[in-house]
């Protein structure tokens, strides 16, 4: 029997992105009658409790030095299926080696590798990199690694494939409902600052789409500030599951340069976009040159002037924000996460069913 294994993180430096990724893939294997696991270092936390209540196994690996092959091969081999498949979702150096990757294929399991950067070599059975640089690099593989680079294998929950026709074309007359969200943790609580910069705007907002996410860890100073400032509409949502629909409920969103960018390009929401990582900073300004997005910068540079200004304008530029949701529905039609399990059931078809030695060709 098939089984996919997700080496994946979520913690308060790289988000809850890695997770929400997989998670779409999990959700998809599933309707096909393949079953999912999560492989997660560190110990429980909201993110390993939502995946159990979803119905999914969510294991908790223990830190410290020790050969990551080695302990998850064995830890795949215990589960007994016999074509396994593991997808790498991390930023972690150490999977980038082709020690770490050639010791998980010589043990006859299948490599998927989501990728944020190009150096090094990867031996890996695929590759994946959904950015715009990935566009723009040069990747040393193995003659048998397939790659699956671009906004064409972004990888979204369904729901945004469904609902993106229902969008229609933006409205003429000024937007005034927006949509913000910077992210599973929010450390530097970016929320808080743009909230503070919209209670200044002179134009009235009906309604402030907020959304926090579960590794948010100053939820009381939003809450305060939105019951401080009746006049803004906050309309808080905490660590929601409606996050596709909420999009769509908004004229124009505020928000970070993670995977929520993909998805608002996916629905044609026009995007004011400010960096919260050093891979955000690197990849933004690409989809802003593609017009999908107005990138102020990095969110130790962005004053909220800056935000109150980007948003008013947008706000007031009908043909401003229909030009930019035209380019974020073509960048991303929503159907990625279809092409990726194509290529994930490709492995597994392709995998024999007994105990592989050495790599494979």
């Amino acid at each position: 029997m098939s089984h996919v294994f997700f080496r994946v993180d979520a913690d308060t430096k790289i988000g809850t992105g890695h997770v929400a990724r997989c998670r779409c893939l999990a959700r998809e294997l599933v309707k096909k009658g393949i079953p999912s696991s999560f492989l997660m270092a560190g110990g429980k936390s909201p993110i390993t409790e939502s995946l159990e209540r979803e119905g999914f196994q969510a294991f908790t690996l223990p830190e410290g030095e020790c050969d990551e092959a080695d302990a998850l091969t064995a830890f795949i081999s215990s589960s007994g299926a016999d074509r396994p498949i593991l997808v790498v979702d991390s930023p972690r150096s150490s999977f980038y080696g082709g020690d770490f990757q050639e010791g998980i294929r010589k043990r006859g399991v299948g490599l998927l590798m989501i990728a944020f950067r190009s150096e090094g070599h990867f031996n890996a059975d695929a590759l994946h990199n959904q950015n715009l640089l990935a566009l723009e690099e040069v990747y040393s593989v193995e003659p048998y690694t397939r790659l699956l680079l671009g906004p064409r294998y972004v990888i979204l929950d369904e729901r945004f494939r469904r609902l993106r026709d229902s969008r229609g074309d933006l409205p003429a007359a000024v937007a005034d409902r927006l949509f913000l969200f910077f992210g599973g943790a929010d450390v530097s609580n970016m929320t808080l600052k743009a909230l503070r910069s919209l209670a200044a705007m002179e134009q009235p907002l009906r309604r402030v789409i907020t959304v926090v996410g579960p590794l948010h860890g100053r939820l009381d100073e939003i809450s305060a500030f939105a019951r401080a400032n009746p006049a803004l509409p906050v309309d808080l949502h905490i660590n929601t599951p409606e996050m596709p629909r909420l999009m769509t409920e908004a004229d124009i969103a505020v928000t970070s340069g993670g995977l929520t960018i993909w998805e608002l390009a996916c629905l044609g929401v026009p995007n004011v976009v400010i960096s919260t990582s050093e891979r955000e900073r690197i990849h933004t300004p690409l989809m802003e040159k593609r017009g999908g997005c107005i990138y102020l910068g990095h969110e130790d540079e962005v004053a909220e002037q800056s935000i109150r200004a980007a948003v008013s304008g947008l706000m007031a530029n009908g043909k401003k924000r229909h030009e930019m949701a035209r380019a974020g529905l073509e960048l991303v039609d929503g159907r990625g996460t279809e092409r990726v399990i194509a290529e994930m059931l490709k492995l597994i078809s392709d995998a024999p069913t007994n105990e592989r030695k050495g790599s494979r060709p």
